[in-house]
């Protein structure tokens, strides 16, 4: 495969971009990334074709089993799940903030604690 011209900045990568990087690096395909995300497999190679472009790297080798991704492939797949992972977190923390919880999704405790102590240090409870 012939080397890819950088013609725009990886920061134009969308998270839908890096999702559908992760999926054909998961599944080893673009018909079975396509079949996981519910896209067609012209729009999984589409976008592929669209982050190569901009990242300026071949990631994937194309054959007839599937797709292999390319040393360049297999890192950018490995920060591509970090982004999403930091993606999901600034999402949860938004929107605890808004709930006024801190931030922290899940950060306010409920339900029933129950402590047992000696009936001396209970006095002081």
């Amino acid at each position: 495969m012939r080397p890819v011209s950088r013609t725009t900045t990886p920061a134009d990568l969308a998270p839908h971009e890096l999702r559908v990087l992760v999926a054909v690096d998961r599944e080893r395909g673009f018909s079975a990334a396509a079949q996981a995300l519910g896209l067609t497999q012209s729009a999984v190679s589409h976008s592929i074709r669209g982050t190569e472009r901009k990242v300026g790297a071949v990631l994937f080798e194309r054959g007839r089993k599937g797709a292999t991704p390319t040393p360049a492939g297999t890192a950018a797949a490995a920060h591509a799940r970090r982004v999403l992972r930091l993606l999901d977190t600034l999402v949860a923390e938004a929107r605890g903030a808004a709930r006024g919880d801190g931030g922290v999704e899940g950060s306010a405790a409920e339900g029933t604690l129950r402590i047992a102590a000696f009936r001396s240090a209970a006095l002081h409870l």
